[in-house]
């Protein structure tokens, strides 16, 4: 149902309540209806700060200016579900450039997110997404389209109680658990923790619809062009 906003009914609200309704229209959630009314607030209010800090990545320079490369470089790829085991349905990634610098900690802030998630507009344009093609060459640099936050904290530098584990201290975003990730050795074939030690990651889809979810991972209205497939 869509509900429009008229002169009547928008006077008394404040452009903050405003915005914070756009965000909660933009990108539903389902979670949000077990949280109570002030958390929900809460939420949908970092979230709006979240998406007003990292608008100016939207342009890829600035985030190279700020210090941010390219996953490639890495040995990294334009992860697709399917690639890691999953139908194929549910999508894929995206582009990510991260910034290392303090990459992993437990001291995450998505408002300077440790990784910009991209999606290429076309899967035609003849790039390969490297740190230096990207600084060298502006049309591949256009093609690029701001998706995606995402914080990464590596398990075992999570601080636990004596006697508890890691896993009994999951990272969370106002009480969205981040997801966990290792390489299964019996899938020999893919690297599902992309390289890194075990560790927990979260998406937020900020800046791109997702139909699965906000804090989804993977995005099926998301495709990698196959130079850069994995």
């Amino acid at each position: 149902m869509n509900t429009k906003l008229t002169g009547a009914n928008v006077s008394g609200l404040s452009c903050a309540t405003i915005i914070l309704a756009s965000i909660a229209t933009m990108f539903p959630d389902t979670s949000f209806a077990t949280s109570s009314r002030h958390d929900a607030q809460a939420r949908y209010a970092e979230l709006a700060k979240i998406r007003a800090a990292t608008r100016p990545f939207k342009k890829v320079e600035n985030a190279l200016q700020a210090g941010y490369i390219s996953s490639i470089d890495m040995g990294a790829h334009c992860s697709t579900a399917e690639s890691e085991g999953h139908p194929s349905q549910l999508g894929a990634m995206g582009i990510h450039l991260v910034d290392l610098q303090d990459f992993g900690s437990p001291d995450f802030d998505f408002k300077q997110p440790s990784v910009l998630v991209y999606v290429p507009k076309s899967l035609e344009a003849d790039c390969s997404y490297t740190t230096d093609e990207l600084l060298n060459n502006r049309r591949c640099r256009n093609n690029l389209s701001l998706a995606a936050v995402e914080e990464v904290v590596f398990a075992h530098l999570i601080d636990v109680e004596e006697g508890d584990g890691y896993w009994d201290n999951v990272p969370t975003f106002y009480n969205q658990q981040f997801y966990y990730l290792h390489d299964n050795p019996s899938t020999f074939w893919v690297d599902e923790a992309h390289g890194f030690p075990p560790h927990y990651a979260l998406h937020i889809w900020l800046h791109k619809y997702n139909p699965m979810g906000l804090f989804f991972p993977w995005n099926p209205r998301v495709k990698c062009p196959e130079a850069v497939e994995h």
